[in-house]
C-alpha cells in the first residue's frame, strides 16, 4: 500500500510522509501515513495465494486543524475504497499480483494530546508474480 500511496503527489496526501510499518515507540515527524500488511490464510489451500491484511494508519498533529486531518483522510479513503484498489496494488509492487481485496472498513479516529490518528483495514488476495 505504501507504493500506492507514494506514487500519488506529497501535497495530494496533505503532505504526510508514507511509512512501512507502524512507529511504535520509534519518534517520527507528523503528519505521517503508515502502512502495515501481513499474511493470513492461504486460499485455496496449495495454491500459494494469500490473503493479506493490510492496516493503514493517518496521523496528524492534535493542535493542526481538524479538516486538514479529514482532508488527509479523505486522501487515504480513495485510494482504498477505488475500484482499481487491486490493479493498483499489482502495478505498483513488480513481485506481486493482487487478484482482489475484500472487508475494506475504517476502524475509527483516535486522539490523543498531541495526535489525531484515522485508522483503515483491508484484505488482498496476493500470489508472487511469475518470474
Amino acid at each position: 500500500m505504501k507504493a500506492v500511496l507514494d506514487g500519488i503527489s506529497s501535497a495530494n496526501r496533505g503532505g504526510a510522509t508514507v511509512y512501512i510499518g507502524l512507529a511504535g515507540d520509534v519518534e517520527l515527524g507528523l503528519p505521517r501515513i503508515e502502512c502495515e500488511s501481513e499474511a493470513s490464510e492461504e486460499y485455496p489451500e496449495g495454491t500459494g495465494n494469500f490473503w493479506v491484511t493490510t492496516r493503514v494508519r493517518v496521523l496528524s498533529d492534535a493542535n493542526a486543524a481538524i479538516a486538514t486531518h479529514e482532508s488527509r483522510v479523505g486522501y487515504v479513503y480513495d485510494q482504498i475504497w477505488s475500484n482499481g484498489l487491486a490493479a493498483d496494488l499489482s502495478a505498483a509492487l513488480s513481485d506481486y499480483h493482487c487478484f482482489g481485496t475484500r472487508n475494506r472498513r475504517i476502524l475509527g479516529t483516535e486522539k490523543d494530546d498531541r495526535t489525531l490518528v484515522t485508522a483503515f483495514e483491508f484484505e488482498a488476495l496476493c500470489c508472487p508474480a511469475d518470474s
